[in-house]
């Protein structure tokens, strides 16, 4: 088949219109000139034009605040704004020579719009293919870049934490049965407490969106370890409290040095008081059903 062929063969069965309705983004194809088949993965780096920007009104973007650009280079599994990881989607469902008019459906109804371009892909391989200190980098990478999203975007910072674990998982069963020898010098331990500590920052998401449940099945490794970060133990207290069960909310907060910290003695105290009411309750009503 022909260059030419190939390149009409592909904008045949290249989708006029691409969508994602969960996450409220769009793509509709306006120019394609071909040159690869291959599409951005997560560890890709991608050379865009960016034009025709409309309605940020104000919204953060690194790739769209500056404007019109001819040319700029992205590295996928960086962004750092909700705006520019919707790009970073985007990005991985274009070919190279693609041109389209992108839309993201913003909270308050608008939506931006902007010509996206995607000149090249600097392909530097799949996940999969990394070695294991890349990958242990590469998690490293995702949940600082999740730390710093945390307060302003969770939903996009736990994201980042999934990412992360994902990578850990990806090297295998972590018990040290199964690692030996370790892979590249990295031992059982080390992956273990990176997990845990990424598993903490996806509870502490999860605090946020009222999944409490999910939060107490993350944090079961502090059952099995001595050696508990604070923050894990007091988000596993929370989740308890959360759901009224008391009892494991003030075994958890016991762990800790609570009464020396306002955060944790504002915890104890919340939970011993709706304890006691929920006691109190409980009481009126088994009083209730032998006086009738």
């Amino acid at each position: 088949m022909s260059r030419k062929m190939c390149g009409n063969h592909l904008h045949s069965i290249m989708p006029k219109i691409w969508n994602d309705p969960n996450k409220g983004i769009q793509k509709i194809l306006i120019d394609f000139q071909f040159s690869s088949i291959i599409k951005a993965s997560e560890i890709s780096r991608c050379l865009i034009n960016v034009s025709a920007i409309e309605d940020l009104d104000g919204r953060e973007s690194e790739i769209l605040g500056r404007g019109e650009r001819q040319e700029i280079w992205i590295e996928l599994g960086t962004a750092k704004t909700p705006i520019d990881c919707y790009i970073e989607i985007l990005l991985r469902e274009m070919l190279t020579g693609e041109k389209s008019r992108c839309f993201i459906a913003t909270k308050s109804g608008q939506k931006v719009s902007f010509t996206l371009k995607l000149l090249r892909i600097d392909f530097r391989g799949y996940l999969f293919e990394l070695g294991a200190q890349e990958i242990v980098n590469l998690a490293q990478k995702y949940r600082e870049i999740g730390v710093e999203m945390f307060k302003k975007y969770p939903v996009f910072a736990q994201d980042y934490f999934n990412r992360a674990a994902k990578c850990v998982l990806s090297l295998g069963p972590l018990q040290p049965e199964n690692q030996e020898p370790t892979l590249d010098g990295l031992s059982s331990m080390e992956l273990e407490r990176l997990l845990e500590g990424i598993y903490s920052n996806i509870s502490a998401c999860l605090l946020k969106q009222n999944r409490l449940e999910e939060v107490l099945y993350l944090m079961e490794f502090t059952k099995r370890n001595q050696d508990v970060p604070d923050k894990a133990i007091y988000r596993k207290a929370l989740a308890h409290h959360g759901l009224k069960q008391f009892e494991e909310a003030k075994n958890e907060l016991q762990r800790l040095n609570y009464q020396n910290n306002k955060e944790l003695l504002a915890l104890w105290n919340k939970n011993q008081a709706e304890w006691r009411i929920e006691e109190d309750k409980y009481a009126k009503m088994v009083q209730k059903m032998f006086t009738h």
